[in-house]
């Protein structure tokens, strides 16, 4: 899944300090270019004469042109991603390029040496004072078309304030779509040639300036046309033909028609829930593209609970029995106060899953759904892809994605698109959706490890005056141990692991049979909204909850089935997506809701401390599980089935919006 850069405290200060020292020059350039060509390049500091004076002269004048270019191509770009210290190059080449350009033209008006005597012609006061507005209006026309383009990728503070953030850097789109970038496609261009041109100090060495820089102007269009050509291929071809390059259209623009699309649906993030509702969706006939930022699959176990209505849905894409047969079916929880056994919970079922959960690490749920992708040719899996833009528009989302070797933006045509990238992803930022997040007290250590007791497919749970200990099988012979490790800010488990495992439950853990450790402090997300016009978010996007019970990734699955029926209805039948994403939102979050509530209160029942919070839970165990009506309701409560099915949900969504009209 996608997620924020791990950034130190030293590379965020590098970076801020970086971004200043690069937009104080930045203006410096800009105000040194404006006050030259206005005077006629009377204005710089070179003090050399002669043939000197016209060597240096012209190496400052095609050192610009030509630097620039090559920083623009593909080793250009590969070694401003190796220049910085900190592992730094990458993230902050933007902000690099921006520094050097700054340096480039600081030095070639600021190291001038002036060569004529005077100017070749001196305009009137009216011809001066309208070359004067002219010369301010062409400025502001780069200004205006810098900032269609990405002001913050133009000046570089795109880069800086990423790092700063802690995010990958998010690229802007295609202006395409955007006023002067309708009139012709080369604004910036176009203006930094009127800003050469409409200055009033004609010289020899201004109009050689101009001449020169020209000439580049239209040279570095053409080929920042063939790499967009490259990068984002039919989209900018069909740009091409639409839109002039320097001289506009003066007749009546036609209207602009959608461009084709790469694929119905992209789904940001191939995790689980990204997976499954590419897999939906493919199997319901629709193209998929899947962006995910790592080119393997996770090898960490993370999630591991799959739930019955989870079971629903993989059965629905025929998947239900490989899982059964690679998992671990849990049918029976046994609950421990201080040493002693006080209940059991017995879920029942046979080996088909209705009635337990069923324990499977989720880099093996990655693997079987991301083998279940690979035999549909209409998903296409965008391994090593991230998305750094989108923008949406009443027929569609432009998807701006990198992919991570090369660092080249490139635009995707889709009808919808699915953040199912996690409480880390972009999606919800670039779509502009906020999110509610607080922190429990609580903090976890987790480690899973060979096992060697006698527990079997049980899961138990140790409780006790000082802290909970909770633990379950895995397949191929492990097991899952949690223990709670602190409060607050703080870790209080001053001894290691295992030997805390000891020490609550009596089972020993040898530190050679450790596969894999970490630690948490669970938090709960919620999205102000789920779906923003045609950018929906699902799974841990969408929302976050406490890990502890296992509840999250099913709530993502249910998610998943609910978007990829919505969007199929959707796409089959052209209806308005704007009923079916109401619906959405609003079933899907009480869902959440409901379980997240769920969740939160098995964890503080869990985690109570001291003699007074032992006595109360052991009772309060002892009666929900010690009447048949309580126990059912506790064995529904676990597996979700008291939860409303995510395939009932959208049924019953289907028919009300039939009902209500929303739909033919």
């Amino acid at each position: 899944m996608t997620g924020q850069p791990a950034y130190t405290t030293a590379q965020r200060w590098f970076a801020l300090g970086l971004g200043c020292t690069v937009h104080a020059l930045f203006a410096a350039s800009v105000a040194m270019m404006a006050f030259a060509l206005y005077h006629g390049l009377h204005a710089g500091w070179g003090r050399l004469t002669g043939g000197w004076a016209w060597l240096v002269n012209g190496l400052l004048l095609v050192q610009f042109p030509l630097a620039h270019s090559w920083l623009l191509g593909d080793r250009g770009r590969a070694w401003m991603a190796k220049l910085l210290p900190m592992n730094l190059g990458r993230p902050l080449a933007t902000t690099t390029f921006a520094g050097i350009s700054s340096l480039q033209v600081l030095a070639c008006f600021a190291g001038w040496s002036p060569l004529s005597d005077g100017p070749l012609w001196t305009p009137g006061p009216g011809v001066h004072r309208a070359m004067t507005a002219g010369y301010a209006g062409a400025w502001l026309l780069l200004v205006l078309a810098m900032r269609e383009a990405g002001l913050s990728l133009q000046t570089g503070s795109l880069g800086w304030r990423s790092v700063w953030r802690g995010e990958a850097p998010a690229f802007p789109a295609l202006p395409v779509s955007k006023p002067l970038h309708q009139v012709i496609r080369q604004p910036i261009y176009a203006a930094f040639v009127l800003i050469l041109w409409l200055a009033p100090g004609w010289t020899p060495e201004k109009i050689a300036v101009a001449s020169l820089w020209s000439v580049y102007c239209v040279v570095g269009s053409y080929r920042k046309e063939k790499r967009f050509v490259r990068y984002h291929g039919d989209d900018f071809r069909a740009y091409q033909q639409r839109v002039p390059a320097w001289i506009p259209r003066w007749r009546r623009r036609q209207p602009v028609t959608a461009t084709p699309y790469d694929a119905e649906v992209a789904v940001i993030g191939g995790g689980p829930v990204g997976l499954l509702l590419a897999s939906l969706l493919a199997k319901a006939g629709h193209a998929v593209l899947v962006f995910e930022p790592q080119p393997e699959g996770p090898t960490r176990s993370m999630a591991i609970g799959i739930t019955p209505p989870s079971l629903d849905i993989l059965d629905e894409l025929g998947l239900a029995g490989t899982f059964i047969h690679r998992g671990v079916s849990i049918r029976q929880a046994v609950v421990h106060e201080n040493g002693r056994m006080i209940a059991r919970l017995d879920m029942g079922g046979g080996g088909n899953g209705d009635s337990c959960i069923l324990s499977l690490p989720q880099a093996d749920t990655v693997q079987v759904l991301r083998q279940q992708v690979a035999t549909h040719d209409r998903v296409r899996m965008m391994s090593g892809w991230r998305v750094t833009g989108l923008a949406q528009d009443r027929q569609g989302v432009n998807v701006v994605a990198v992919e991570s070797e090369y660092g080249v933006p490139r635009n995707f045509r889709v009808a919808f698109a699915a953040g199912c990238d996690g409480a880390r992803g972009v999606t919800a930022t670039l779509a502009g959706i906020g999110r509610r997040v607080s922190t429990y007290a609580p903090r976890f250590r987790m480690l899973d490890a060979v096992d060697h007791t006698d527990l079997g497919a049980e899961a138990h749970l140790f409780f006790g005056r000082e802290r909970p200990v909770e633990s379950f099988p895995l397949p191929r012979g492990r097991r899952r141990w949690i223990v709670r490790s602190g409060w607050g800010g703080r870790d209080d488990l001053a001894e290691s692991l295992p030997e805390a495992i000891a020490r609550l439950t009596g089972y020993v853990i040898h530190p050679v049979d450790v596969l894999d450790h970490s630690s948490f402090q669970p938090r709960r997300a919620m999205a102000s909204t789920f779906a923003r016009g045609r950018v929906a978010l699902c799974g841990d996007a969408a929302h976050l909850m406490s890990p502890i019970g296992g509840q999250g990734m099913n709530t993502g699955f249910g998610d998943a089935a609910f978007l990829a029926r919505a969007y199929s209805d959707i796409l089959r039948h052209g209806r308005d997506p704007a009923p079916w994403m109401h619906a959405y939102n609003r079933c899907r979050r009480r869902a959440f809701c409901t379980a997240a509530t769920r969740s939160a209160l098995g964890m503080r029942l869990g985690v109570l401390r001291g003699s007074v919070g032992s006595w109360f839970r052991r009772h309060a165990v002892v009666v929900l599980l010690g009447a048949t009506a309580t126990r059912r309701a506790a064995v529904r409560w676990f597996t979700m089935r008291s939860l409303p099915h995510p395939i009932h949900q959208v049924e019953d969504a289907f028919q009300s919006l039939n009902a209500n009209g929303a739909t033919p």
